[in-house]
């Protein structure tokens, strides 16, 4: 089998894992944590759409030079200094943003979000979860990138399936037989994004 076609297909059954799980565990999680709580994982899913906007075509540029450089010997060193460079630009964007997100916890739970039932405490600390999450997230985007440029994506759409099943599945089992609080979701959420970026590096 190509390289192409094998690329070809492991994207596909990344992203069909990836809508798959969307589709089994939504009902679940809003089944443990009730409607309300379950609107502060939309927000999450919001933050998480504009944490996208700062990659700002990054990671494209980081798939195009690995690539670029992966197939020339004599530019080991420089491929390894280019991946050291985007790591850091990475990591320093996903701090600034977390930054952002977690001083600002108290401002969009109490102007954003109209809760009924929740806290707005508790609303606030979920929100600076969230940033812990996107801080861990921002870097695994030069990863992503690194093991494109590689011609890796079944390695990489494999670590995003085996990610996305933890995510899901653990914080169903979290919800379940711990208590259905938020706070553990996204808990769980940042834990499993750290063990993602650790693995990805």
């Amino acid at each position: 089998m190509s390289i192409v076609r094998r690329n070809i297909i492991a994207n596909m059954l990344g992203k069909g894992v990836s809508a798959l799980l969307l589709f089994v565990f939504v009902p679940l999680y809003v089944r443990y944590l009730g409607a309300e709580a379950y609107g502060v994982v939309g927000l999450f899913a919001t933050l998480q759409a504009v944490y996208f906007l700062a990659d700002t075509g990054l990671s494209a540029a980081f798939t195009r030079e690995v690539a670029r450089l992966s197939v020339l010997p004599d530019r080991a060193g420089e491929l390894r200094d280019i991946c050291r460079t985007f790591e850091i630009v990475f990591m320093v964007l996903g701090v600034v943003i977390a930054l952002v997100v977690i001083t600002s916890a108290d401002l969009i739970a109490h102007r954003w979000v109209k809760p009924a039932h929740l806290a707005p405490e508790t609303i606030s600390n979920a929100i600076r979860l969230m940033g812990v999450a996107i801080a861990f997230q921002l870097p695994f985007l030069a990863y992503s990138g690194g093991f494109t440029g590689l011609q890796r994506q079944l390695v990489l759409n494999g670590l995003n399936a085996g990610s996305g099943l933890l995510k899901s599945i653990g914080a169903v089992l979290m919800l379940k037989f711990v208590a259905p609080s938020v706070l553990l979701f996204f808990l769980w959420q940042a834990a499993i994004g750290f063990l993602q970026l650790v693995i990805a590096r």
